[in-house]
């Protein structure tokens, strides 16, 4: 395993230090066993490529997007190139994130992935067929005004979007990425214009489905009822309730588009980079050109959804409409 492991760092480095040799690299690792493995192989090979590499381990975060210890987002900020390699709770919705973008760092994250999942070889071709699928739907994103997206599980949520920028994540992006072969092309919507329902299967990162869907109910850009198993519901609940802001929804509206992510939901960051799933997260927005702040950004997966651009249907019953 430690060697299919060395081989898949390599290709990872290779893929984020093209024409960046003598990068500052910085590895940001939980301080768990997977995460260290993996993120001690990155180092290395970095190392080997002529980058000047630099391994920090932090405490996990307790939930996703916490900040980074005070020392981590100083270090972010004069690195070329960071990674984050979490067992589950990323950071990239935090202030140290978005000002190291702003500085022209990029960010590339490897969230919650085992062993098998790391060294699994992917082609260029696919990724490349990934990337391409990516930016086209951010093209979409970016001309569409109104959108509706439905389920037969119950959704039916419109908001409008405000010609802002999208979110473009795949494997060959130059700024922002989640390794190895998770994609999707995200837009935050226009605050305050969320209505109707919305069923979630999973909030990612909990790392488990929902027996039955979680219903949500959404009334100018909040959300306002929910309704599901009690254990769900009190959790989602308790953290939605942590600031003022952290039941503005959709914060975000995310379409997975790598056909490579391995099938099967988990509720793990995965399953929403799969193509065909929708997220609809809570909270926070300032980090992808939003302008809400909140402690919380949850993202709730969508499956099998119909999605509608302006009255076009991009997506039908989570299949993926986009001709490439």
């Amino acid at each position: 395993m430690k060697d299919k492991g060395r081989k898949a760092a390599k290709f990872i480095a290779e893929m984020c230090l093209r024409s960046k040799v003598g990068s500052r690299f910085l590895i940001i690792a939980d301080d768990l066993a997977r995460p260290r493995w993996i993120a001690e192989l990155l180092a290395e090979a970095g190392t080997s490529l002529g980058a000047e590499a630099t391994l920090v381990i932090i405490t996990p975060r307790v939930v996703g997007q916490l900040e980074p210890p005070p020392e981590v987002a100083n270090a972010m900020k004069t690195a070329n190139i960071i990674f984050h390699v979490t067992g589950g709770n990323a950071i990239f919705h935090t202030n140290a994130t978005k000002e190291a973008l702003a500085g022209g760092s990029s960010f590339y994250g490897i969230d919650g992935l085992s062993e098998d999942q790391f060294v699994r070889e992917v082609s260029i071709a696919d990724l490349e067929q990934v990337a391409k699928r990516t930016e086209k739907v951010a093209d979409l994103l970016e001309k569409a005004t109104h959108v509706r997206v439905t389920s037969h599980w119950g959704t039916d949520l419109t908001m409008r979007l405000s010609n802002r920028p999208a979110v473009r994540i795949h494997p060959l992006s130059p700024v922002t990425r989640i390794l190895p072969d998770y994609a999707e092309a995200a837009v935050s919507p226009l605050e305050g214009t969320g209505r109707g329902v919305v069923a979630i299967s999973a909030i990612l990162g909990w790392d488990y489905v929902f027996e039955k869907p979680l219903k949500v109910t959404v009334a100018d850009g909040r959300a306002e009822e929910m309704n599901g198993e009690f254990e769900d519901v009190d959790r989602l609940t308790r953290l939605i309730s942590t600031d003022e802001n952290a039941k503005n929804f959709p914060a975000e509206l995310g379409i997975g588009t790598s056909h490579l992510v391995q099938k099967g939901l988990r509720g793990t960051r995965g399953d929403a980079g799969r193509i065909g799933t929708v997220h609809l997260a809570f909270g926070r927005n300032d980090t992808i050109h939003g302008a809400i702040w909140s402690r919380v950004h949850l993202d709730g997966l969508v499956t099998g959804a119909t999605v509608e651009f302006d009255g076009t249907t991009i997506m039908k019953e989570g299949q993926l409409l986009v001709d490439l």
